[in-house]
């Protein structure tokens, strides 16, 4: 099993490199097109995660209703979930931030020159290599600042990544040749049924966390833990103007969880 990631601007040709290794090694790509179906198949609109990646908090503010740290946490929902089979290929998403205390995930930077990228915009979009240029820097920026708020990382720390490859020397070709076989190697191989275990665990975490906030019961100091697989256990203090049992409902309605276990306690009246 090999869990990949990969990290990159726009313009560098990742889309195609992670479709041949996906079908070299015969395992899922959850580009896009297939996040969103995995978001509708656990019941969040697939909308609200198109292009999550490159957004910023200012950018949500101006288009979006929701507040920006709700869309981290639907990543975070979505690209568990998907990682919980134990495979697949993860280009974006923050998903080498989402899964960077998996040591069985592979992550990997892929580097494009500013010329190299603009070529490719240009050749693709029709667009002068004047726009194509400030579209890189646009986006660039905007991806460096998405991944400061919400991981509070800096993207081109080496640290978080096992290889990174230079596509202006390597080639497309021999980039997917690189990952194929450095996928291969032990320690990515080695996803455990523990870790699978822990995988699912917070998985279910945070689609109850999720489910939580869509039913307006964000109880105060709210907590959700999950000690073993389908039992969630909950804590934090509710309005007594809201239904407990409303929310403990709406928890019992995830898929996956088979015993609620509850610390929610109702806020105290203060006279005023």
């Amino acid at each position: 099993m090999s869990l990949i990631t990969l990290t990159s601007g726009i313009g560098c040709g990742v889309s195609s490199i992670a479709l041949e290794v996906s079908k070299r090694l015969e395992i899922p790509l959850f580009d896009d097109g297939r996040l969103q179906a995995e978001a509708g198949g656990i019941g969040i609109d697939p909308k609200e995660i198109e292009g999550i990646d490159r957004r910023t908090p200012g950018f949500w503010s101006r288009l979006l209703s929701l507040k920006p740290r709700v869309y981290v946490e639907l990543l975070e929902t979505v690209v568990l979930k998907a990682a919980s089979g134990g495979e697949g290929i993860f280009p974006g998403h923050g998903a080498p931030f989402l899964l960077q205390d998996f040591d069985c995930a592979l992550h990997l930077r892929i580097y494009s020159s500013p010329a190299d990228r603009t070529r490719r915009i240009v050749e693709e979009h029709g667009c002068s290599a004047e726009a194509a240029g400030k579209e890189i820097a646009r986006a660039d920026s905007e991806q460096r600042e998405f991944i400061r708020y919400a991981f509070r990382r800096d993207l081109d720390d080496p640290a978080l990544y096992d290889l990174m490859i230079n596509l202006d020397k390597v080639g497309a070709e021999a980039a997917v040749e690189l990952i194929v076989q450095s996928s291969k190697a032990p320690g990515v191989q080695a996803c455990s049924l523990k870790v699978m275990d822990a995988m699912e665990r917070l998985s279910l975490a945070s689609r109850v966390r999720a489910v939580v906030r869509d039913a307006s019961l964000r109880p105060e100091g709210f907590r959700v833990d999950v000690p073993e697989r389908g039992v969630v256990r909950v804590s934090g203090e509710i309005n007594p103007l809201e239904s407990k049992d409303r929310l403990l409902d709406a928890i019992r309605s995830v898929p996956g969880v088979e015993k609620v276990e509850s610390g929610i306690r109702g806020e105290k009246l203060h006279d005023i």
